[in-house]
């Protein structure tokens, strides 16, 4: 379906404006733009603190519209984004149950869209397919159960049996759906392997909320090489072999940086590893606006992520950023991260957690020529524009869309079997 034939399209997401929650709301907004009816079933607001923004009271019947004239559904949920696994719980399947509030303002649609950051949200997409027959997609942004049993929330004792818990209620949100939507190939090829049909499944990158390209400064003599990290200082990074490579090249690369922007729960162990190396620079939170700056002075962007199972199925969203913006890369992540790299030639890879190979990538960034680098951030650029910005994920989803509306009109339709 096009402008010209435009769906009626009902978005249920968790997070949703005016929470940090970028991806879903371009998404949303994104297929506005293109002509279809989009309305939105949202919590309250509340991520990250786990607060209720100010300006906000819970009630069971709240419509509002946002600032882009969507019409917004929210519905009561438990807020919390603590680290304690009961409240987390608590948070999700509150939403997962009072979604079913929005049943009457959902009526109507041809199709539902779960923006699934979390799957409890798409149980009232289930339930409106089987009571009414109104076709969902789900866009899986996070792999369960593995996040949940690898995040510390649960006791290591309880974490075998909610996984399999977990993956039996799962297995009928994804049979149900008309599709199922996937970040990246490695989660694609994880759902295969736990039965999912693979007919059902389709890859669509995340895409970068800013799609402006920037400029970039080459290696050289004069200049050095800086090879910045901008993001979370989180645990889940692994920045530590980011400054344990840094120590190994320090004195043979001069003029070399290794330059962190952001803050987080690591900054301060990092700056006990990093103590004594003049190239490891902290420059703390830097504004949007001044990210150009900061690029300017760049010459390959550094996109990493501990070796760990529960992140493999992710694309950090800085390598979409970086690619984006015509970054060169040192990616040093599991999963298809690297592979991405390597396809668009967009600059260097490491294994995840190896400091000597994260060594010898800061080796070939700072002997990288001129062209050779001009080359790395064009084939970054075309790489984006081509396989992963929002005009392609965007025309994706909305074929998906529109094909589990005609796929439901057609069994609508065909004879009763005898």
């Amino acid at each position: 379906m096009t402008a010209d034939n435009p769906m009626r399209l009902t978005v249920i997401t968790q997070y949703y404006v005016p929470e940090p929650s970028r991806t879903p709301t371009s998404i949303t907004r994104g297929l506005a733009a293109r002509g279809h009816r989009v309305r939105v079933v949202t919590g309250f607001p509340n991520y990250p603190t786990g607060r209720l923004y100010d300006g906000y009271r819970q009630s069971l019947t709240h419509v509002e519209r946002d600032d882009a004239g969507l019409q917004v559904r929210r519905v009561p949920l438990v807020t919390s984004h603590s680290s304690n696994g009961l409240t987390r719980a608590l948070n999700y399947l509150s939403f997962m149950v009072s979604g079913l509030l929005a049943t009457r303002f959902a009526r109507g649609s041809d199709v539902t869209y779960v923006y699934a950051s979390q799957p409890t949200g798409a149980l009232a997409a289930l339930v409106w397919r089987i009571a009414r027959g109104t076709p969902y997609v789900i866009h899986v942004q996070d792999l369960w159960p593995d996040s949940i049993t690898a995040s510390g929330m649960l006791p290591s004792r309880m974490s075998k049996v909610v996984g399999a818990v977990i993956n039996r209620a799962l297995r009928p949100l994804y049979s149900f759906a008309a599709a199922v939507v996937v970040i990246s190939p490695y989660m694609r090829d994880a759902l295969i392997a736990r039965g999912i049909d693979p007919g059902k499944l389709h890859v669509v990158f995340n895409w970068s909320p800013d799609e402006t390209p920037c400029a970039s400064r080459a290696p050289s003599d004069a200049a050095g090489c800086t090879v910045t990290y901008a993001g979370n200082l989180g645990s889940a990074q692994g920045l530590d072999t980011a400054v344990q490579a840094a120590r190994i090249v320090a004195d043979e690369l001069p003029g070399f940086r290794l330059l962190f922007v952001g803050s987080g729960t690591m900054e301060s162990e990092l700056r006990r590893l990093a103590d004594g190396l003049e190239c490891v620079e902290f420059r703390g939170r830097v504004p949007a606006d001044k990210m150009p700056e900061i690029y300017a002075e760049t010459s390959f962007q550094l996109v990493i992520l501990r070796p760990t199972g529960d992140l493999a199925g992710a694309v950090p969203s800085k390598l979409q950023a970086s690619l984006s913006a015509g970054m060169p890369v040192i990616c040093s992540a599991p999963g298809s991260a690297p592979e991405i790299v390597r396809s668009a030639a967009a600059g260097f890879t490491a294994s995840p957690g190896n400091v000597e190979e994260l060594a010898e990538a800061y080796r070939r960034a700072y002997a990288c020529s001129s062209s050779d680098h001009a080359a790395y951030a064009r084939n970054a650029r075309a790489y984006y524009t081509e396989h992963l910005s929002s005009t392609v994920g965007l025309a994706k989803l909305e074929a998906l869309l529109s094909s589990a509306i005609k796929s439901t009109a057609r069994r609508a339709h065909s004879p009763q079997e005898a």
